[in-house]
């Protein structure tokens, strides 16, 4: 435990908020384009070029968000007001094609109640094929926050796992 408390009082001294923490080293993208897919535009790409937006709603969003092949794209949410629930809260993840989207729903009161003390919500979902995936976001809840996106292959979702299921290692008796 020794070695825990200079690192302790090393992240304390940097003094970062929880915000600062969230957004880490991405940077901050207006999603203000006109990114053509699917028929449609969407405002900007995302989970390229460790990139966030900073989001008021209600209202409709559109990012895009490419890959390389099958992967998880997990929206993660930094909530700095929540002001009301609303009733609905809608995503769609599209493949490329725009065929068929994959559809989350939440109500906006089970959304809030999940938003941790952190003030962190995520929401993962796989899409199968590569190439430019439409995400749409609805949401009639009030408040705002801060959204960036990951993208998980396959690989590294299996080093995870191997990570996270590898075997404690044996110690010597005593």
């Amino acid at each position: 435990m020794r070695h825990a408390t200079p690192l302790l009082l090393l992240v304390t001294a940097c003094g970062l908020s929880a915000e600062e923490q969230f957004v880490g080293k991405n940077r901050l993208d207006s999603c203000d384009g006109a990114v053509p897919v699917c028929s449609t535009t969407a405002g900007c790409r995302l989970g390229e070029d460790e990139n966030y937006v900073e989001v008021k709603m209600p209202g409709y969003r559109a990012y895009v968000v490419h890959t390389e092949g099958e992967a998880d794209l997990t929206l993660r949410f930094y909530w700095k007001t929540q002001l009301a629930p609303g009733k609905d809260v809608e995503f769609s993840f599209f493949e490329p094609g725009c065929n068929e989207p994959h559809r989350v729903t939440e109500s906006g009161e089970t959304m809030f109640r999940q938003i941790g003390n952190d003030s962190q919500w995520e929401l993962t979902q796989t899409v199968y094929r590569g190439g430019d995936h439409l995400v749409e976001m609805r949401m009639d809840a009030q408040g705002e926050f801060i959204m960036k996106v990951v993208v998980t292959t396959p690989e590294e979702r299996g080093q995870a796992q191997e990570t996270d299921d590898a075997p404690e290692p044996e110690l010597p008796e005593f």
